[in-house]
């Protein structure tokens, strides 16, 4: 397939005009004609991204990681290939230990079948703070554990590629010691101070989940978490799309699911946006009203 006219982004974070080419479900740089009967796309006005990769999500279109079962793997990866997602690693919940080991199962034996690609499992708990559990059940919060860690992970043939944890619970510093070649870790789900998570992050936690949410907020005698990951270039924070505009416009269905007559309760969590709103579909409507540049 040829497809033409296109604004391409290419490397140097930009968009050019030009020309590609789809060869073995992989975009290439093409010159030329076409060749015989080979398909051929006129994407006048159209912009031309690589595809997404999803480390954050639980589920869309009815069907959830949690769920253990190929069936909704299949929906997952079907649903986020169509909105320009190609490889995801979905998040689990703060489940029963038997229950989460049989998540990882499922997902360490699942095979390809078209749509995004599984690259990897985002364990989101069970290794997290009661006291900024969110939404994840309490009663299956535990001290990190790398011995039940190295069960799951085996189960999941090596699929988990992030853990979520508080560092300030007991054994943390010592899991990160021992899971940091492994896995990256993430700090989440935490009522941590400014030491004890500039601590984690000098033994190897590399990542902040959901950044501003599920911990203290930033104060000026207290900046928490996110003061620590802000002064440390080792510590990646990921952000959830906030702005009134995307919450509303995108609040009213899940990813992938008919929107209601009217609008789910009012008292939505902001947390809840990241949820149930499609990547894409925040970059489309946030983007015009802040007049931001494409390439942002």
């Amino acid at each position: 397939m040829r497809i033409r006219n296109a604004n391409i982004y290419t490397e140097e974070h930009r968009f050019v005009r030009g020309d590609a080419a789809v060869e073995n479900g992989r975009f290439v740089s093409c010159t030329g004609d076409p060749a015989g009967e080979e398909a051929v796309v006129d994407a006048e006005g159209m912009y031309l991204i690589p595809g997404l990769v999803d480390i954050h999500f639980h589920g869309c279109k009815g069907a959830d990681m949690c769920d253990g079962t190929k069936e909704a793997l299949d929906v997952i990866t079907s649903y986020e290939a169509s909105v320009g997602v190609t490889s995801v690693c979905p998040a689990t919940m703060t489940i029963p230990k038997d229950e989460l080991l049989e998540v990882m199962k499922n997902a360490g034996s699942y095979e390809y079948s078209g749509g995004s690609h599984l690259v990897g499992i985002n364990m989101e708990g069970p290794f997290i703070s009661p006291a900024k559990k969110g939404a994840q059940a309490a009663e299956n919060i535990m001290h990190c554990d790398y011995e039940y860690f190295s069960r799951l992970q085996k189960a999941a043939n090596g699929l988990i590629k992030l853990v979520d944890i508080a560092p300030e619970e007991p054994g943390a510093m010592e899991f990160i010691d021992r899971a940091k070649g492994e896995v990256v870790i993430s700090l989440a789900h935490t009522a941590s101070d400014y030491d004890t998570a500039r601590e984690a992050i000098e033994h190897g936690a590399s990542h902040a989940t959901h950044l501003y949410n599920a911990m203290p907020p930033l104060n000026h005698r207290e900046p928490g978490v996110i003061g620590a990951v802000r002064d440390s270039e080792k510590c990646h924070p990921e952000l959830i799309c906030v702005a009134s505009e995307t919450l509303w416009q995108s609040m009213w269905s899940p990813p992938g699911l008919p929107r209601p007559g009217k609008p789910w309760i009012m008292a939505v969590l902001w947390e809840l946006q990241q949820a149930v709103c499609a990547f894409i579909l925040c970059w489309r409507r946030r983007r015009r009203p802040w007049r931001m540049p494409q390439k942002e």
